[in-house]
């Protein structure tokens, strides 16, 4: 090889090399880009999850407390309807005895 030949053939592999390292630097800055979406994606995706479940939590508490409302509700209308038996009760055998006692007395007796 000549003198020339090797001048001509540096030159080119400097102009080759030169066009590779553009490459190299354009693929790693546009991966630096991508990356940087990716983690402002992951960023907004762990913000949307936190809103989640802070969402989830508040409608647990919602439910909780109105389970605790249904409860005491639930309670209250068994006592009631303990109360209203008994006075059905009360209110069937004060009949009986008014029956018995005008039938005792003498008077005419309802039915």
């Amino acid at each position: 090889m000549t003198n020339k030949e090797t001048q001509i053939h540096l030159k080119e592999l400097a102009t080759n090399m030169a066009k590779a390292v553009q490459d190299y630097a354009a693929t790693t800055n546009k991966l630096a880009n991508l990356q940087n979406e990716l983690w402002k994606e992951i960023g907004s995706k762990q913000d949307k999850i936190k809103s989640l479940e802070e969402t989830i939590t508040e409608k647990n508490d919602t439910i909780e407390y109105y389970s605790d409302e249904n409860s005491e509700l639930t309670d209250k209308v068994n006592e009631l309807e303990n109360k209203l038996k008994a006075y059905i009760g009360f209110a069937t055998s004060k009949a009986e005895y008014e029956k018995k006692f005008k039938a005792f007395i003498g008077q005419k007796v309802d039915n």
